[in-house]
């Protein structure tokens, strides 16, 4: 990408520049003092008048404040005022000194070859070598003085009136330079404007004693040879900002100056402020909303070279740091005008970026603090600091990518960044199967990509990519039997149901909230069934039911709110879709399914008896309003289908209505008698045969020897997918263990493995694995 996109067009000052260089022209030998801050453009305003004015004014630029020039000012002085006699001296010079070197080594040769032959060479060399060496040793001894010397053919160019074009002396940044540099160039202001013509004024001055009539066309003459020559005397300019100048202990630049002159308006940061925003907009191919950024440069008054300055730190942050869709766009600006502006608040945001990331704010930070010492633009520069930087926790929009105090590394000036581009998500949303691979698999595979795209599904507004997402999680959903939810899915179908939500509350907030739940529920149901068939799949109400209690938080989430006394109470919130409103919409249709032929054997089927027992043991002794209204069946009435249930099944209910089968001996809503013995034991003795079905088909199998395995969840819940996919209702039986047993094997030899726990980290990342054993 070329600079020049990246710089702020030249700002045409052109009728300005005209009329200061008629000003110089027009208005004799005066002193200026052209005002302005370092690199607001005093230098390009000054090549602009000059080129303005190349027929009559000649510039002269002296520029002596680089820290490396250690010449005297004469010299300094004259190589500008006579560059070409400037270039003879040292030419001569350099002469000089090869001269004297040679002249030393012939004399030197002479006396060790014994050569006394004094012919008229030996003696010219000889007389020159001695003089060039005298008068060097006289300089060097300020017996000479050269700089004497300079000056005043210096002054005498300066003050010659008869050349075609008028000199004009520029002082460049005079006041970046020390005080004794300033006083020296006092005394060059005097110098240039001392009396230029000795004997046109004596004659004056004599005919002012002794007026004569017969003299007065002379002293006519005179007075206007006079005036010719302090008229093309050479003007001077002095450049810098006043403001630094005023500060100098001895301070006579103001005694001497007869006009400051201001750079043109158009300059100052009201005129450029808008073109940086353009810049960075047109670059970055994105419209930046918050202008207050550039509003500091005005409020700062920063020049030119500020904003290019700032607009090549844009570019590198964005295109060479490859930062853009990494990092928020209006922040990651403002982290830059920090670091060039205010570097000492960006050193302290670096120092305190892991308490920054830990409390996701600056507000602990005392030097965001707005404190009443602080003049205006400190107080906005904070002001909005606290602003951008801060959080907002009430809002429903979750903003992608991760704002500077979610990961602050990712802003700091050229530092890596670690996390993808919106760029770089959106290429993996398209890419069926990688997203369908990143859905199915561990949340610790892949880990970041996963956390990322998490939180990217919540903040996009993109219903093309919103449906893909959708149609990914609901794929590894329906992949294997009642697959485990990683966090991308988790996030995926919550943020859908956060989003019908959001509709359904703006366009029917008349409407009660249970009859918002069952628009809700509805149209989520109709989604993922109509998803669920573009991968020509077939997704059944109980399937369904499993998806919402594994995926969204039906049970509510944790909620604090604050008492008068500033004590923390915790609450539930609860979404559209929840237990209750689920149990509510659902229990009819689950009673038919229930009564159906068949029913236990058939994947999914725990869930209809769930969702009419709204999910899970009511906790005793606590009051449930929502839960009472819902007139939820025993769970002493439901036993029969609930013996009814397969293995693989009857496990998964359990699991989901007492939270840990284990429980069930002492649970007290299973205290009462089935087949001549507590049921609350019945039904632990039940799963603790399918537990040990499953521990000694490991044992059995080849390279199980690992005993670790044996109570294994991830183990046991494998166990029970390939019952379920195996149509095996009762795993306890001879027949579905060797059925088991052959697929197990099936799946060893087509993974060429040779035990079961590598097994197990195979098929987990395998969305196709079942396709192997059917």
């Amino acid at each position: 990408m070329k600079d020049t996109k990246w710089k702020i067009k030249e700002i045409d000052t052109s009728d300005w520049a005209k009329k200061f260089a008629d000003l110089l022209v027009n208005n004799g030998n005066k002193t200026y003092f052209l005002q302005g801050k370092w690199g607001s453009g005093k230098t390009r305003y000054l090549q602009k008048t000059e080129t303005l004015s190349k027929d009559t004014l000649k510039f002269i630029y002296l520029s002596l404040w680089h820290p490396k020039n250690e010449k005297s000012l004469a010299k300094q002085v004259f190589s500008k005022v006579n560059p070409i006699l400037n270039f003879f001296k040292g030419l001569f010079t350099s002469a000089l000194v090869g001269w004297m070197m040679f002249g030393s080594a012939w004399l030197t040769g002479i006396g060790i070859f014994n050569y006394v032959n004094f012919d008229a060479w030996f003696l010219l060399v000889t007389v020159i070598t001695v003089i060039v060496t005298t008068l060097f040793n006289l300089s060097k001894n300020k017996l000479i003085n050269v700089d004497t010397i300079l000056m005043n053919l210096s002054l005498f160019k300066l003050r010659w009136p008869f050349y075609r074009k008028s000199r004009v002396l520029i002082i460049d940044d005079f006041d970046r330079l020390d005080e004794v540099t300033q006083k020296e160039l006092y005394k060059l202001f005097n110098a240039i404007h001392e009396e230029g013509l000795k004997y046109p004024q004596k004659i004056i001055k004599w005919y002012d004693k002794k007026p004569k009539k017969l003299f007065r066309p002379i002293i006519f003459l005179c007075k206007k040879i006079v005036e010719f020559s302090e008229n093309r005397k050479a003007r001077i300019v002095f450049v810098g900002d006043w403001k630094n100048i005023v500060k100098v202990k001895h301070n006579y630049l103001e005694k001497i100056i007869d006009q400051t002159v201001s750079l043109p308006i158009i300059l100052k940061p009201e005129f450029f402020g808008e073109e940086i925003m353009l810049i960075i907009s047109e670059n970055l191919k994105e419209e930046i909303d918050d202008k207050e950024i550039f509003k500091l440069f005005e409020l700062e008054n920063l020049t030119l070279r500020q904003a290019n300055h700032f607009l090549s730190y844009v570019k590198n942050e964005f295109f060479r740091q490859e930062k853009i869709g990494r990092v928020q766009v209006n922040q990651q600006l403002f982290i830059i005008y920090l670091f060039l502006f205010h570097r000492n608040m960006y050193e302290i945001l670096i120092n305190n970026w892991q308490k920054i990331q830990k409390k996701k704010s600056i507000e602990t930070l005392k030097a965001f603090e707005i404190s009443s010492n602080d003049g205006q633009a400190q107080k906005e520069i904070k002001q909005y600091a606290n602003i951008i930087f801060k959080e907002d926790e009430d809002s429903d929009n979750i903003s992608f990518p991760e704002p500077f105090v979610s990961f602050p590394v990712n802003y700091f000036i050229n530092d890596l960044t670690y996390t993808h581009s919106v760029r770089e998500l959106n290429k993996v949303i398209n890419n069926s199967k990688e997203i369908r691979q990143l859905a199915f698999g561990h949340d610790t595979d892949k880990a970041s990509l996963i956390d990322e795209l998490s939180l990217y599904s919540v903040s996009i507004n993109n219903e093309s990519y919103s449906n893909k997402l959708l149609i990914a999680a609901i794929s590894a959903m329906h992949a294997e039997p009642r697959h485990k939810p990683n966090l991308l899915i988790q996030k995926i179908f919550l943020n859908y149901e956060v989003k019908l939500e959001k509709t359904e509350l703006n366009t029917n907030y008349m409407k009660s909230p249970s009859e918002r739940n069952k628009i809700v529920i509805s149209k989520m149901s109709k989604a993922i069934i109509e998803m669920a068939k573009k991968t020509n799949n077939e997704a059944s109400i109980t399937e369904l039911l499993y998806i919402y209690r594994s995926c969204l938080p039906i049970y509510g989430t944790v909620t604090n709110s604050f008492s008068n006394a500033d004590r923390s109470i915790p609450g539930i919130q609860l979404n559209n879709i929840n237990r209750y409103s689920l149990t509510r919409y659902y229990s009819k249709r689950a009673d038919e399914i229930e009564n159906q032929k068949n029913f236990g054997k058939k994947l999914y089927d725990a869930e209809a008896l769930l969702v009419q027992l709204c999910f899970e043991s009511p906790i005793p002794n606590i009051s449930d309003e929502a839960y009472d209204n819902l007139n939820v069946p025993s769970i002493e009435t439901k036993v029969k289908k609930i013996e009814q249930l397969a293995d693989f099944e009857y496990v998964a209910f359990w699991d989901c209505y007492l939270g840990l089968v284990t429980q069930a001996k002492g649970e007290k809503s299973l205290n009462f008698e089935y087949k001549n013995e507590i049921y609350g034991a019945y039904v632990y003795n039940r799963y603790k045969q399918i537990k040990q079905t499953a521990c000694s088909l490991l044992k059995s199998n080849k390279g199980s020897e690992l005993e670790k395995m044996l109570n294994s969840r991830e183990w046991f819940a494998f166990f029970l997918r390939i019952a379920a996919i195996t149509h095996q209702y009762n795993v306890r039986n001879n027949f579905s263990q060797k059925v088991i047993l052959n697929k197990l094997d099936q799946l060893l030899d087509s993974y060429k493995l040779m035990h079961l726990q590598d097994l197990l980290s195979q098929v987990k990342n395998d969305p196709d694995w079942v396709s192997l054993i059917k």
